[in-house]
Parts: C-alpha cells; sequence; structure tokens
C-alpha cells in the first residue's frame, strides 16, 4: 500500500495527530489515518473522557494481541482492524471508518511552531532585559514578524528539499 505522513484532527477538538494514511482509502470523504501505538492509546484515553463519549454511547477500542490490531465495539457490533506495519512501525486504526478525520496542513502546524516558539524567546528576552512591551515600537515588533516569517521559509525549504518528515520529538 501506498502510505503518506501527516498530521490529522478529528472534528473539531483542535488537537492533531502525526500518523499515516493510504490517499486512496476513504471514509464518506474523509481520510482514514493509522497511528503508532502510543499515540492511538492517547487518542483512545482522550476520547473516552470527553464529555460526548460519557453521555453518548462511543466505540470502545481495545488492543488484540494476537491478532495484532485494534477491536472496535459499538452498538450495532464489533469491528476488528488488524495492524499495519510500516517502514517496521506498526499502526492502528482508530474511527477510521466512522470519524471524520482530516489531514491538517503542515504549513500551518510549522508556522504555529515557530510563532510560539519566537514568541516565548521575546518574552523571555524582555524579561531578562526589564523591557516591557510598551517600550517596544512598532517597527520593531514589524522586524520580529518579518525575522518569523524568514525563519518559516527557511524550515519549510529544509524539509522539502531534504524531504524530511516532522515528528514530535525533540
Amino acid at each position: 500500500m501506498n502510505y503518506e505522513f501527516g498530521f490529522f484532527e478529528a472534528g473539531d477538538d483542535g488537537v492533531s495527530y502525526w500518523g499515516i494514511y493510504n490517499p486512496s482509502v476513504k471514509w464518506n470523504e474523509w481520510k482514514c489515518p493509522l497511528f503508532d501505538y502510543d499515540t492511538a492509546k492517547s487518542i483512545i484515553d482522550t476520547q473516552m473522557s470527553l464529555e460526548d463519549c460519557i453521555s453518548h454511547s462511543c466505540s470502545r477500542y481495545d488492543f488484540s494481541d494476537y491478532p495484532k490490531g485494534i477491536i472496535d465495539r459499538y452498538e450495532d457490533g464489533i469491528e476488528f482492524y488488524p495492524v499495519v506495519i510500516f517502514e517496521g512501525i506498526e499502526y492502528y486504526s482508530i474511527g477510521a471508518m466512522c470519524w471524520t478525520w482530516f489531514k491538517i496542513n503542515q504549513s500551518l502546524i510549522i508556522k504555529d511552531i515557530i510563532d510560539s516558539k519566537i514568541d516565548e524567546m521575546f518574552v523571555e528576552s524582555c524579561n531578562k532585559l526589564s523591557i516591557k512591551n510598551g517600550d517596544i515600537s512598532p517597527e520593531q515588533y514589524k522586524n520580529i514578524e518579518i525575522i518569523k516569517n524568514d525563519i518559516f521559509k527557511l524550515l519549510q525549504s529544509f524539509i522539502i528539499q531534504n524531504n524530511c518528515r516532522l515528528t514530535d520529538e525533540a
């Protein structure tokens, strides 16, 4: 199968997860991503704690050791999704044929990370220098935004040129 990497979000909870997907496999035009064990477990734990799942009947997912995969217990029955091994890593299907998964634009995630980190560094630097927000001119703020965009473009170019994949590891 032809798998690609990406960040995926289910519905509008604002949480994205790193996984793989086959672009030709869809459910009602939604993506059907697969996740490594730790990510799949995190998704299951998060999903089971949501108010909607507590008050309504949501699928209950269990890991199966033999055969390896995910067991999806829901109102109308049970489904089994076998593990997929890609590049030596086991991937599990969570909500692949019932959740509204969509792929997140990686460029936006990179930009958000850069913005967040530069803002943190900026605040930290101002605190070290005892500079208050009011002491910074609009021109200085404009220069900071230019630097952020330049860093974003460099990082994006590097990722494209080196065919890099993003991970959540530091």
